[in-house]
């Protein structure tokens, strides 16, 4: 009896044999996103991560996104967290105009301050036609089909139509002609983040 119940419970003793970690905030805070570098604090997120390295076999994965959705998103999400930087959104526009950033700037700041660690990358818009092979590479082993999960829809009162219940005006559009808050925040990739998740 003793044996067989050893059996079962060994392996949640010593625990899975792969894990996957996804947030969408390893690398920083939306705001961090609208700075002249993306993510200033990059090296030392992935510092901690590349540590436990140390303690078993370690693979970073990146999702990167589209600027014309991510900023917008990345700003939208910043307020509800906090008041807008000066100057607004035409301000953070402007200064992203004068010193565009860039993805191969922060691959090569986690490179630098993980040289031993693999990395893989992939866009954002090609996870939905891509879901189950970029999960089973991020899992290490097949998983076979994925669950069809529908695109969320957008709450019609976070995009400034509907009845508000007393709760004030609509937000103003972000972009002009656009309609509402701006685009939905991003999502963490491995459950589909604001901007970039880096997992291990």
């Amino acid at each position: 009896m003793r044996d067989a119940i050893e059996t079962r419970v060994e392996p949640v003793r010593i625990g899975p044999a792969v894990v996957v970690l996804s947030e969408e905030n390893i690398l920083g805070l939306p705001h961090h996103v609208l700075t002249p570098a993306f993510y200033p604090q990059t090296a030392q997120g992935i510092g901690r991560l590349a540590s436990l390295g140390l303690q078993a076999e370690l693979r970073l994965f990146l999702s990167i996104r589209s600027y014309d959705t991510l900023l917008p998103a990345a700003y939208a999400e910043a307020l509800k967290h906090a008041s807008p930087l000066p100057g607004g959104f035409a301000a953070a526009r402007a200064r992203l105009l004068a010193t565009p950033p860039s993805w191969f700037d922060l691959v090569s700041r986690i490179r630098a301050a993980a040289p031993a660690l693999p990395l893989r990358i992939w866009r954002q818009e090609d996870y939905r036609k891509n879901a189950e092979a970029i999960m089973e590479v991020l899992c290490g082993r097949p998983l076979g089909p994925l669950p069809d999960s529908p695109r969320p829809c957008p709450d019609p009162l976070a995009l400034g139509g509907g009845d508000r219940g007393g709760r004030g005006p609509a937000r103003r559009p972000l972009l002009p002609g656009a309609a509402g808050a701006g685009a939905p925040p991003a999502r963490p990739t491995s459950s589909a983040s604001p901007g970039p998740s880096p997992t291990s």
